[in-house]
Order: C-alpha cells, then sequence, then structure tokens
C-alpha cells in the first residue's frame, strides 16, 4: 500500500488545524488568498483543456445537438416526464412517504421557537465585543483582580439579563408564537430550549473572557468538543422511534452544559478564577423563578377575566420587571454595579 494518501492527510490536517486555530481573523486572511487562487486554476484548466482539443469542438457541439433532438430520447424524455407527473399527484394527494409532520415540527423549532428564545441574545454579543478588549488590556497590565472583577460581572450580567427573559417568554413564549407567527407550535420544547440557550449565552461569555486573556486555542478546542459532542448524540438519538427532535434538544443541553464546564474549567485555570455561583447563578435564578410564578398566575388571571393576550402578556411584562428588580434588589444585586460593567 502507497504511504501518500497518508501523507497528503496529514499535511491537510495540520494545515486545516493552523487555518482553523488562528481564528477569525487568520481563516478570513487565508481563504481571500486561496479562493481567487481555486477560481484562476479552474479557469485556467478549463481554457487549456478546451484549446488543447479544439479541433473537437464542432464534432462536440454537433453530437450534443443530435441526441438532444433523437426521436429516441424526446420519446424517453416525455416518458420520464409523465412519471414524474404522477409521483407527484400521489404524493400530494395524502402526504404519505414525505414527512410533512417532522417537517412541520422542524420548523417550528428552528423557524419560530429557536429565533423567538434567541431575541435577547442581541445584548450578549454585544457585551463580548466590549469584554474581550477589557480582559486583554487587563491581562496584559498583569490586573489579574481587575479580570477577575470583568468576568464576575460580565457572568452576573448575563445571569441578570438572560434568566428572566427566558423565564418570561417560556411562561408568554405560546401566546407570542400565537401573534407573531399565527402558529400554536411554537411553545413545544421552550423550557429546555431556554435552558440551553442560557447555556450557550453561558458559554460565549466564558469562550471571549478565554479569549480576552489570551487562551483562545483552550476556547476553540472546547468549541469543538461541545459541537463533536452534540453532533455524535444528535446522530445517535434523533433517529430512535419515538424521540425525533427530542434527541436533538437533549444534545444540544449536553453539548451547551458541556461547553460551559469546559469553558469554565479552562477560564479557571488560565486566570486563576474562583467561580462565583451563588452570585453569578442562585440569586439572579431565584429572582427570575419568582417573577416567572407570579407572571404565570397573573396572565392566567387576565385571560380568565376576558382579557387579549396581548394586553394580557404587556400588564405581565411590566409587572415581571418590577418582580424582578425588587426581588434583586432584595437579594442584594445592585443594577448601578452592573452597569458599570464596561469601567
Amino acid at each position: 500500500q502507497s504511504i501518500w494518501p497518508l501523507v497528503v492527510g496529514a499535511v491537510l490536517a495540520v494545515l486545516t488545524g493552523v487555518c482553523i486555530f488562528g481564528g477569525g481573523q487568520r481563516i478570513s486572511a487565508i481563504t481571500s488568498g486561496i479562493v481567487p487562487v481555486m477560481a484562476a486554476v479552474y479557469i485556467a484548466l478549463g481554457l487549456f483543456i478546451t484549446i488543447k482539443n479544439i479541433g473537437q469542438v464542432p464534432q462536440m457541439i454537433s453530437l450534443i445537438v443530435s441526441q438532444a433532438f433523437d426521436p429516441k430520447a424526446m420519446f424517453a424524455g416525455v416518458g420520464a416526464s409523465c412519471v414524474m407527473q404522477g409521483i407527484k399527484r400521489g404524493l400530494y394527494s395524502n402526504e404519505a412517504g414525505m414527512g410533512s409532520a417532522a417537517i412541520s415540527a422542524f420548523g417550528g423549532m428552528f423557524g419560530m421557537s429557536l429565533p423567538l428564545l434567541n431575541l435577547p441574545t442581541a445584548f450578549i454579543a454585544a457585551l463580548g465585543l466590549v469584554l474581550v478588549p477589557k480582559l486583554a488590556e487587563s491581562a496584559a497590565l498583569g490586573r489579574r483582580s481587575e479580570v477577575h472583577r470583568r468576568v464576575s460581572k460580565a457572568m452576573l450580567g448575563t445571569s441578570v439579563l438572560m434568566l428572566p427573559a427566558m423565564a418570561f417568554l417560556v411562561v408568554l413564549g405560546p401566546t407570542l408564537g400565537a401573534v407573531l407567527f399565527r402558529e400554536s407550535s411554537v411553545g413545544n420544547y421552550l423550557a429546555p430550549l431556554s435552558v440551553g440557550v442560557v447555556l450557550s449565552c453561558y458559554q460565549s461569555v466564558l469562550s471571549c473572557s478565554l479569549n480576552g486573556v489570551g487562551h483562545q486555542p483552550a476556547a476553540a478546542r472546547n468549541a469543538l468538543m461541545a459541537g463533536a459532542a452534540e453532533l455524535g448524540l444528535t446522530a445517535l438519538t434523533v433517529g430512535l422511534p419515538g424521540v425525533g427532535l427530542k434527541g436533538y434538544v437533549a444534545a444540544a443541553l449536553v453539548s451547551e452544559l458541556l461547553g460551559v464546564g469546559l469553558n469554565l474549567i479552562s477560564l479557571c485555570r488560565a486566570a486563576g478564577l474562583r467561580p462565583e455561583f451563588f452570585r453569578w447563578l442562585t440569586a439572579p435564578g431565584l429572582a427570575a423563578l419568582l417573577m416567572g410564578l407570579d407572571v404565570n398566575l397573573l396572565f392566567h388571571v387576565l385571560k380568565d377575566r376576558g382579557m387579549s393576550g396581548g394586553t394580557s402578556g404587556a400588564v405581565c411584562l411590566l409587572f415581571g420587571v418590577v418582580v424582578y428588580l425588587s426581588a434583586l434588589a432584595a437579594l442584594g444585586i445592585s443594577l448601578r454595579e452592573l452597569l458599570g460593567i464596561q469601567k
């Protein structure tokens, strides 16, 4: 057996790793150089082959035309078209074998439920843009205590924003889905998906923190491991009888939890960080739970009194904000401190 396939595979693996682990800038720089060369080589080879066989071009064109209008070819094309039309009519008459239910469930989850839950995550992306340069500055100056303070505020800010947002969307998600998408299936899997969205936000903040303190390879490695776990679990579970999209939801939760754990361990090792779980999770989580229970009760009371879904949702939103801020203040979390995250 030839050793060249192994050599070529190893070289390609090394080059791919160098490209991927260099971050977005290196990927864009390499692809911006490779793609024009690929296009130029493709065009050059096409022209070379055509010019080298220029004497056969007239015969090639003649063969294309003669075969296209040959009676046998025309009859075969008409027959295939009739068969295809018959298959279409048979499928669309009763949807047997089309998987319409699966397609509908897939569209409801990825086209409606997840976009609805991901609405508040835009703030997390903005937080990452601010956090990375600030952490890089503090790490470069050797101010480890400042790094700890910034990471702690970022994690607390993520909890304070995302936990009540997810609690509110779990309670009112079906109503909002009916208003926005005219689809009742938006409420399916909202509770586990909301947990996955929160975990993905934590993973994003911790990954940005690793990038800020100069450990980009660790962030990339952890992301690849979490993604591989999700891909493997999804492939193993989705096809099982009676599982379907539940397998994807479970795989996503496991993947996000794994990513959070790996990033947290890497960050603790890299920056000497001590996790403050009560401050990051417990206090905002209790406040969000209290708000969610109160909003759920109020929403059903208003609906029973005949108030429309949109009006009930607006009233519950205002009431929930008041309850949540009051609970945060009672637990000793200051919003003024959080607003100074960029300082």
